[in-house]
């Protein structure tokens, strides 16, 4: 018996100081315009941090600029909301192994918002309301979604200051005290106890410092966490100092909170190590809620928990299964130092879409030029010089729109699943159940008609109106992409058929769309 998996569619208080140089106003004032300018250099404040805002915009440029020239682009040449929202979420992601509200992914999708609202109240109003114009009227060049980024990297020296006030108050210091090694040193203690068990900043107080002070003395991970404390120390010194003053220990917290992430990744590595013992057939990037239960005391999300994560397979209602990568995003495995971001595990499908990104610079490819790339593309757990199975390449076929993959849509999402399933995440939304259902009474009816020759599996996938199911397109990738999960071989003369029919069907009922 074949069978077939009918893949479907369903649907940045006041910044620090820092300042900006006359490089920077120049193209700022040409491509924002006097108003934006103001605004911005009110925000970011007087000349004392001028020279590392100004490394950090150059850095962020660096960074962002192989993805930047990867993505979709307006006539101006820029990227509009929902790339740019893209851009940033994989510029934190891949530097600290933060999650920005507002930037996450959606169940694989960039459609949702135009990524300035995760400026929130933290910055004026005016300012968020010029980055709103911008991105919906213009979009962002290069050099102005770097000064966005550099915007909302300067909130984080912010809640450093704000986190740290309240560590002063607590232990009964003033910010005007210069303080020896000892009084450093318990500063430091307190201040990455309530970073990493305490309330978000926004809602610390100095008895949560107390609180968080004692519990992390037996935290396993606090010999790792404190060692990192203390080398990120000559980096921001060029020394060992003798004494520390407030503008010291802030500079110290901002170097070590951006280090952070790549010592929460060695668990979240040793986490994922001890998933795959228990894999539910080697390569599925799957586990059984029941052995994952097993794995380690430290698993304990419940069902309804890894399914409001998004982490849970039930593809098969009786035997459902815990998505490795799914799991190892999520909220569960993070630390939440604000109310805006969290550091979570560092995301191992970026790194891959970051050499595809730099192979094609280009927002689409020929599924041809995909397979050929992906086949020799290893990662943590895919060696190179792979074959590509015939139902991969298969959906890179029925995925393509004049003949070329969008690198960036949520079917790529999905297809780079089901090659790595290991690595990268299962694009999945909770509110798709009214449509799935309608879907599976329609694959019933269709099945009713094969039972000897197809078993169907329906998996739920994205979302009602998403820019692929809006009206104007003629094609509709939400039933294309059925052979995804091809699991042996397919009569595609038979798969088309079923496709065929579906297709017809959508004339017939609104329901499906």
């Amino acid at each position: 018996m074949m069978k077939i998996c009918v893949i479907a569619l369903c649907g940045f208080a006041q910044l620090s100081n820092c300042d900006m140089s006359s490089s920077l106003r120049g193209t700022l004032r040409e491509d924002f315009g006097d108003a934006v300018l103001k605004e911005l250099e009110e925000a970011l404040g007087s000349s004392e941090h001028r020279e590392q805002t100004e490394q950090t915009l150059h850095e962020f440029e660096a960074d962002l600029r192989t993805t930047f020239k990867a993505l979709p682009k307006n006539r101006r040449g820029a990227v509009e909301g929902p790339y740019a929202r893209y851009a940033l979420h994989r510029l934190f992601v891949q530097r600290y192994g933060w999650q920005v509200k507002g930037l996450e992914m959606t169940s694989g999708a960039w459609y949702a918002g135009a990524g300035v609202g995760v400026m929130g109240d933290r910055v004026p109003p005016k300012m968020r309301e010029l980055f709103e114009k911008r991105l919906g009227s213009h979009g962002l060049l290069l050099h102005e979604l770097a000064v966005l980024a550099a915007t909302l990297d300067a909130m984080f020296r912010n809640d450093v200051y704000d986190r740290l006030s309240v560590v002063y108050a607590a232990l009964e210091y003033n910010k005007t005290d210069i303080v020896k090694n000892e009084a450093a040193w318990r500063i430091a203690h307190a201040y990455i106890a309530a970073l990493i068990l305490g309330k978000p900043v926004e809602e610390l107080h100095t008895s949560d410092v107390i609180l968080s002070d004692n519990a992390f003395m037996v935290q396993e991970r606090s010999v790792q966490i404190t060692d990192l404390l203390w080398s990120t120390m000559p980096k921001v010194a060029g020394a060992d100092p003798e004494n520390f003053d407030w503008e010291f220990m802030t500079s110290w917290f901002v170097a070590f909170g951006k280090q952070l992430g790549h010592v929460e990744d060695k668990e979240c590595k040793f986490m994922k190590f001890k998933l795959l013992l228990h894999e539910a057939g080697v390569g599925t990037g799957r586990v059984r809620v029941s052995d994952f239960h097993s794995a380690s005391e430290s698993f304990e999300e419940g069902v309804d928990d890894l399914r409001s994560m998004e982490a849970l397979d039930e593809t098969d209602p009786e035997d459902p299964k815990v998505i490795i990568p799914n799991y190892l995003q999520g909220a569960t495995n993070c630390i939440s130092p604000a109310g805006y971001y969290s550091i979570c595990c560092f995301d191992e499908c970026e790194a891959l879409m970051d050499k595809i990104e730099a192979h094609f610079a280009a927002p689409a490819a020929t599924p041809d030029a995909i397979a050929t790339f992906i086949s020799a593309l290893p990662s943590a757990s895919v060696l190179a010089n792979r074959s590509l199975s015939p139902g991969l390449l298969e959906a890179l076929n029925l995925m393509a729109d004049r003949g070329m993959v969008a690198l960036h849509s949520k079917h790529f999402a999905e297809w780079m699943h089901q090659a790595y399933p290991r690595e990268c995440s299962h694009p999945q939304q909770s509110n798709t159940d009214r449509f799935n259902q309608t879907l599976r009474h329609f694959i019933e009816e269709i099945k009713a008609e094969h039972a000897k020759e197809i078993d169907f599996v329906v998996e739920p996938y994205g979302a009602p109106g998403s820019p692929e199911t809006r009206e104007g397109q003629t094609r509709s990738v939400a039933f294309e992409m059925f052979v995804t999960c091809v699991v042996g071989g397919v009569s595609m003369a038979l798969a088309k058929l079923v496709l065929s029919a579906i297709r017809s069907s959508r004339g017939k009922s609104s329901k499906l769309l």
